[in-house]
């Protein structure tokens, strides 16, 4: 039927009830660009359901029914730049299924059944810039699963996630952002983030971390967010931030702290002490004279004060609690 059509550039058959798409369907369609499918009942696909779309850039299979990809559907898709398959119920993804696709940037996956990916999975896909994996049910990841590619972001949110190796994400040099965000993360050593030098935000909230590594931010030198709170982080070490140059600047590290303390839940009263005599801003930060330290609060200076005592509030699970680290902070730098 479509045969004919040798000049279309843009098919949208989305929106209808399509279960299944016969082989060789697209078969004569040398200049099709881009091929809608989203939002049918499409349950499956054969190995040449698209033969012949050597052209063909962006493909959209979102929200349908699939569950199995046959390895070599993607075969003749040589060109394609944005493949959409979130939404689906896939359980699991071929070791081939992108051998061919190089000049592959945006992959979404997310919201399916994925448990486990294939070694080696993403190894050939050296131009891919963005991953979608969240809302799946991954409980871990290999060493092996992300070759050398220029990936910028990888989100993997509302897994099942309970431990990282080290080294995992090695091969990711150009990743800026990292979300692993709602999993069951309890403990990362201090190599899960080796390689990542030029990350520049990480989410790790609502995980079970108690602890954290002093080491394991260590040579992220783009770092400038991270998101820690909804965890069960008993203290942070003193040395947490060392080697993160980009963090509002060496001297500003204690306030970015304060942030990643931000709801996470502070179980002794020692422990609170002892954080906030290591995380008092130093008297550098604010402008003051030599003679008494009166700080000069305005503008700037009034913003970041105010932002430091919006965060003990944060921190503190009881007025008393608060009244005593006032008094502390008070101790410390005379306003």
């Amino acid at each position: 039927m479509l045969r004919p059509l040798r000049s279309l550039k843009i098919l949208d058959l989305s929106k209808n009830n399509l279960s299944s798409i016969p082989e060789d369907a697209f078969q004569g369609l040398i200049h099709l660009d881009k091929l809608m499918l989203q939002r049918n009942g499409i349950r499956e696909l054969q190995n040449g359901t698209f033969h012949g779309l050597s052209k063909l850039k962006y493909l959209y299979l979102q929200n349908n029914h699939l569950n199995v990809i046959p390895d070599n559907a993607f075969d003749d898709l040589v060109n394609l730049d944005t493949l959409h398959l979130q939404n689906n119920v896939i359980t699991n993804l071929p070791a081939e299924l992108f051998a061919h696709q190089q000049k592959l940037q945006k992959l979404y996956l997310s919201n399916n059944k994925l448990s486990f990916l294939q070694e080696g999975i993403f190894l050939n896909l050296p131009n891919l810039q963005h991953i979608s994996l969240y809302d799946n049910h991954l409980r871990s990841l290999s060493i092996n699963t992300f070759g050398p590619m220029l990936l910028k972001e990888l989100w993997l949110y509302d897994n099942m996630l309970t431990r990282l190796e080290d080294n995992v994400f090695s091969n990711l040099t150009h990743l800026r952002l990292l979300v692993l965000s709602r999993n069951q993360i309890s403990r990362i050593t201090s190599g899960v983030f080796n390689g990542l030098n030029k990350l520049e935000e990480i989410s790790l909230h609502t995980n079970c971390l108690m602890s954290l590594d002093e080491r394991v931010f260590r040579g992220l030198l783009k770092l400038v967010k991270i998101s820690l709170e909804n965890n069960k982080i008993l203290s942070i070490p003193e040395n947490l931030l060392d080697g993160c140059s980009c963090i509002l600047g060496q001297e500003d590290k204690h306030i970015i702290l304060l942030y990643a303390l931000k709801r996470v839940n502070i179980l002794e009263q020692q422990s609170l002490r002892l954080i906030l005599l290591q995380l008092t801003p130093p008297l550098s930060l604010l402008p003051h004279t030599p003679s008494n330290h009166h700080c000069d609060l305005t503008s700037t200076n009034m913003t970041i004060f105010l932002y430091f005592c919006i965060l003990l509030h944060f921190i503190c699970s009881s007025a008393t609690e608060y009244n005593r680290t006032t008094e502390l902070f008070d101790k410390n730098v005379k306003i």
